[in-house]
């Protein structure tokens, strides 16, 4: 368990499979390798974040590349990542939603669990499956291509 720390800090890489808590300042890295079992109470700065495994996000990440690799992601509430984003969800992953989400581009083959969150995007190419009872909202001019077989029930 990464502990609290007194001040915003920078490291090179972060690889965890427990829990960082720190609700106050945010930890920067190039790179969060967030594994299986991963818990984290805190902010996390720009970056590259990738997750494997059961993880959920409680703060907020400023990250503009976001991966999930495998299992799934919980976001702990809405808006977590930044707006011009790019996430990308592989096969066999998912993200799930903790409230409404405003993405930029949005990539991959795996699925999104919207919880009742909308999900706000402004393109893409997703072959993936988007479910739940929440909605899907296309900004900007930008291409988006959804090409699974998307059951979400909310509004688009």
């Amino acid at each position: 368990m990464l502990e609290p720390w007194n001040a915003d800090n920078t490291i090179a890489t972060v690889v965890n499979s427990g829990t960082i808590n720190n609700p106050t300042h945010t930890l920067t890295a190039s790179t969060y390798a967030l594994n299986d079992g991963s818990l984290v109470n805190a902010n996390l700065g720009n970056g590259a974040v990738i997750t494997n495994g059961a993880v959920t996000l409680s703060g907020n990440s400023a990250a503009s590349t976001f991966r999930v690799q495998t299992g799934m992601t919980t976001l702990g509430g809405a808006e977590r990542l930044p707006d011009g984003s790019v996430v990308t969800i592989d096969a066999l992953a998912t993200l799930k939603l903790g409230g409404d989400e405003r993405i930029g581009t949005l990539a991959g083959a795996g699925s999104i669990q919207t919880a009742g969150g909308r999900i706000t995007l402004d393109g893409g190419d997703f072959s993936g499956v988007i479910s739940g009872s929440g909605g899907l909202t296309k900004e900007s001019t930008s291409h988006l291509i959804l090409s699974g077989a998307n059951t979400y029930t909310g509004p688009t």
